[in-house]
């Protein structure tokens, strides 16, 4: 099997995140990155056993599938899993108030007449999967 190379769109922090996490953790695996990043609970040993290199390649790849605005929220970080921590709770989080401006968003979801219906149907779903 050849290798071919993989894109995702960039994270921009518009589109969903849990999808954008699991397709880049495919390229992390697919670029021999993974064990890198591991699942973040034993990081600190995962680098001293992993080849260095294979970290900067992590780190890296991450770096660049992130779009600007993005990038400038964990520019201060300097790992993969720092990069991953800093942006999970910030995209991921179930707060009161995150939900409270989720069932805003739902409640005030409005078909899009330049969108096709399935386009629609995409953006209502992503909605309530927030």
């Amino acid at each position: 099997m050849g290798s071919s190379k993989i894109e995702i769109k960039k994270f921009d922090g518009k589109v969903d995140f849990g999808l954008w996490k699991k397709k880049m953790r495919a390229v992390l695996v697919q670029q021999k990155c993974a064990k890198a990043v591991g699942d973040g609970s034993n990081f600190q040993e995962l680098t001293k056993t992993a080849d260095k290199q294979e970290v900067y390649e992590t780190y890296s790849l991450l770096i660049l599938n992130l779009a600007d605005n993005v990038l400038r929220q964990v520019d201060e970080e300097d790992t993969d899993l720092e990069i991953w921590n800093k942006l999970d709770p910030f995209y991921t989080t179930k707060s009161l108030s995150n939900k409270i401006f989720l069932k805003a968003q739902l409640f005030g979801f409005r078909m899009d007449s330049t969108k096709s219906l399935e386009d629609n149907l995409i953006d209502f779903k992503r909605q309530q999967s927030d």
